[in-house]
C-alpha cells in the first residue's frame, strides 16, 4: 500500500495543472532578471564610485597660484604642460633607483625600460586602449594623481617569469661541474601578455602582437578569459554579501614582437611604473 500511495504522490507531482507549471515558469523567469538586475547595477556603480572619489581627493589643483587667472587654468596648452611637467617629475623620481623601471607615455605611444634615467629599451605601442571611466577624471587631476612613480603590487603573466643567468666559462673541469645548469627556455616561441596591478588600482595590462598567427591569438585569449572568469568570481562574492566589488580601471598596451617577454622579465617584482594618460 505504501508503494502505491508513493507512485501516486510522484505521478500527481508530475502531472501539474497547466497553470501551475506556467505561474513557476514565470516565477523564475521574475526572479532570474531581478538577479540579473542586480548583479548589473552592483558592477556598475565602483566605475562611477571610483571616478568620484579620484575627483574629490584633488578637487582643487594645487598647481595653481593665487594669481593665476582662471582662462590660463583651464587652457588646454597649460594642462598638457602641467600633465608633461607631472610625467617627469615621476621619471625623475624613478632615476634614483637603482633597479628598472618601466616608463609609459600612452600620448606619445612609447614604452620604455629605463635604468638611473638612461632609455635601454624603448617600444612603440601599436595599439592602446584605455578604460572608458579615466574619460570621467578631471584634466587637472592627473598632475596630482600621477605625479609620483607608481609602485607594482602584483602581476600575472601567461609565462613564468624566469631570471636571466649569465654564465661565465670555467676556469678548469672542477670548477665547470660546480657551476648550476642553466635552463633552457621553452617559452620563446609562445606568445606572451602581463598584467601589472599598480598602488592607485589601476591595471597594466601588456599583450604581444599576434596579428595573423591563429595559435597566438588563441593563448592570449585563454589568458584574458581567465582573467575575467576570476573577476566575475570575485564580484559574485562581493555582491552576494551586499557589497560592491573592487574596481580597476584597466589600461591595455600591444607591443610587437618579443618586446612583452623582455619588459615582464626585466622588471623587478615591486618594480615601479611612470604613467602619462593624457
Amino acid at each position: 500500500m505504501q508503494e502505491v500511495s508513493e507512485s501516486r504522490a510522484g505521478s500527481m507531482g508530475k502531472n501539474l495543472p497547466p497553470g501551475s507549471r506556467r505561474v513557476a515558469r514565470i516565477t523564475l523567469y521574475y526572479l532570474a532578471s531581478v538577479l540579473a538586475i542586480y548583479y548589473f547595477i552592483m558592477v556598475s556603480v565602483p566605475p562611477v564610485l571610483f571616478v568620484r572619489n579620484l575627483n574629490n581627493i584633488y578637487a582643487t589643483d594645487s598647481t595653481d597660484k593665487d594669481d593665476l587667472p582662471a582662462a590660463i587654468a583651464s587652457d588646454s596648452l597649460y594642462l598638457d604642460l602641467s600633465r608633461e611637467l607631472s610625467f617627469t617629475m615621476a621619471r625623475i623620481r624613478m632615476a634614483s633607483s637603482d633597479s628598472i623601471c618601466l616608463s609609459v607615455d600612452i600620448p606619445d605611444s612609447t614604452l620604455s625600460l629605463e635604468i638611473r634615467g638612461v632609455t635601454v629599451r624603448s617600444v612603440k605601442m601599436q595599439r592602446i586602449s584605455v578604460a572608458g571611466s579615466m574619460r570621467g577624471v578631471r584634466d587637472h587631476v592627473w598632475h596630482e594623481f600621477l605625479g609620483a612613480p607608481l609602485s607594482i603590487e602584483s602581476s600575472v603573466a601567461s609565462i613564468p617569469r624566469e631570471p636571466i643567468m649569465l654564465k661565465i666559462a670555467p676556469r678548469d673541469t672542477a670548477e665547470a661541474s660546480s657551476m648550476p645548469d642553466i635552463r633552457p627556455d621553452t617559452t620563446n616561441t609562445a606568445p606572451v601578455t602581463f598584467s601589472l596591478r599598480l598602488e592607485n588600482g589601476i591595471r597594466l595590462t601588456v599583450i604581444e602582437d599576434v596579428a595573423g598567427k591563429r595559435r597566438g591569438m588563441v593563448v592570449i585569449r585563454r589568458f584574458l578569459f581567465r582573467r575575467s572568469i576570476d573577476y566575475m568570481w570575485v564580484a559574485v562574492k562581493h555582491v552576494a554579501l551586499f557589497r560592491f566589488p573592487p574596481y580597476e580601471p584597466e589600461i591595455r598596451l600591444v607591443v610587437p614582437g618579443n618586446d612583452a617577454r623582455t619588459i615582464y622579465r626585466a622588471l623587478p617584482v615591486n618594480g615601479s611604473v611612470a604613467l602619462r594618460i593624457r
